[in-house]
């Protein structure tokens, strides 16, 4: 335990990513560490409530975004984004205690940038059969539970406590123990983009995300978490035109589009359209069909 000690404090010299705080447990090549996320939480809520009380819960809650809604994980979990970053654990305490949650644990990233949960569950196999008696009075400890146990020796085990690191602090003891061949949580690894992009102008564009009131926005960068393009898939637009010399778009990237107007298989600029700046008397409107390919 003292040499990876010192291995952690060396790797947190060395400059390693240690987002909030770190915790580890134990893989086949020996401790993975895993750093708190402090922009994300997961919680499961209890059976009397469902997502469509959510907003019960951030009512209550300061520190919970109210703005973005909470995305499904498995075994009932929802991954929820956090407004007020400043105390993690104070905030995981207060879900803990609340009666709307039933758990509420951090999210970790893995020194390979891997965003994964623990659920309240650890899966441990007994080291041989000589350990066999010894380790089984250690699973009957208060706090865990047997869930399963197939043919090969594979035991499923639950705990029973609600604290934030319940199940990695029960695999890392059985470890330690040295009568169990393997104990590890059961980590969900969730693949969460969290994509924002660096657009200056992007906080102002309140149709892809409203800060200041909910579901009056598109909820684009819930989108972008799924994905954010790929090379290959063509946008069309309809609309009076497009400002083709904007900084955001890549002239090489268009196709020549239609122009409805004049039904000719290319959509130009006219005076009074887009880059153009005068607008002639009478107004002339030209409504152009006008695709383009973004780069994924």
């Amino acid at each position: 335990m003292k040499t990876f000690i010192s291995v952690c404090v060396l790797m947190l010299a060395l400059g390693a990513p240690c987002l909030h705080s770190s915790t580890y447990y134990y893989g086949d090549k020996g401790p993975v560490i895993l750093n708190e996320v402090d922009s994300l939480v997961v919680v499961r809520l209890s059976d009397q409530y469902s997502r469509e009380d959510w907003s019960l819960l951030t009512s209550d809650v300061n520190q919970l975004d109210k703005v973005s809604s909470p995305r499904p994980g498995v075994f009932g979990y929802d991954i929820v984004r956090v407004s007020d970053r400043s105390n993690l654990t104070a905030l995981i305490d207060t879900l803990v205690n609340h009666e709307m949650v039933a758990e509420a644990l951090p999210v970790y990233a893995s020194t390979s940038g891997a965003l994964c949960y623990p659920n309240n569950q650890l899966v441990v196999k007994i080291k041989d059969k000589a350990s066999e008696n010894e380790a089984r009075l250690m699973l009957s400890a208060p706090g865990l539970k047997i869930v399963s146990e197939s043919s090969g020796g594979i035991i499923v085990l639950q705990t029973t406590d609600r604290s934030r690191s319940s199940a990695l602090e029960a695999a890392n003891r059985l470890y330690e123990t040295g009568l169990f061949k393997y104990a590890h949580p059961d980590l969900v690894v969730y693949d969460f983009l969290d994509f924002t992009p660096n657009d200056t102008y992007f906080p102002n564009q309140y149709y892809l995300k409203n800060s200041q009131h909910a579901d009056i926005d598109i909820d684009a960068e819930t989108a972008w978490e799924i994905t954010t393009g790929v090379e290959g898939i063509v946008v069309a637009v309809l609309d009076d035109g497009i400002q083709d010399i904007h900084e955001d778009l890549n002239p090489s990237k268009f196709t020549a589009g239609y122009d409805f107007v004049d039904r000719v298989p290319t959509a130009k600029s006219i005076t009074g359209c887009c880059s153009q700046t005068t607008i002639p008397d009478p107004p002339r409107i030209l409504t152009r069909l006008t695709a383009c390919v973004w780069p994924g």
